[in-house]
């Protein structure tokens, strides 16, 4: 979550031009985030047992605000890969909450609506 933070921040300051990446291959092309990662926000294969959605705010719209979302990609039984939903946006502030088949963390438009999610640095 951190690092895709930092890509995006370095990302918008610098090739955006005011703009947070439109999608992961951005950020990858800029060289910000390796492959790996890259595939899993993409829709590819699991980063460490995680699936990411990346959402950002169209070009040009002020203020540019983006969220990443990361679910576990089994959360039951012995092949769970994880037992929380984080995710971080535009503010730096990363969020959890327990991952359950009912719960999930919501974005739209790259706002973040963490739904009883508890930030973890504050």
């Amino acid at each position: 979550m951190r690092t895709v933070h930092g890509a995006n921040i370095t990302y918008q300051a610098t090739a955006g031009a005011g703009d947070f990446a439109a999608n992961a291959a951005a950020l990858q092309g800029a060289n910000l985030i390796d492959t790996v990662l890259q595939a899993a926000m993409s829709g590819g294969t699991a980063k460490s047992g995680y699936d990411f959605t990346y959402d950002v705010s169209a070009a040009g719209v002020r203020p540019a605000v983006f969220s990443v979302i990361a679910s576990p990609n089994s959360i039951g039984g012995v092949t769970a890969t994880g037992t929380r939903h984080f995710a971080i946006a535009t503010e730096g502030v990363i969020y959890a909450q327990a991952a359950t088949a009912a719960t999930t963390m919501v974005s739209a438009a790259g706002v973040l609506t963490p739904t009883g999610g508890t930030p973890l640095n504050n």
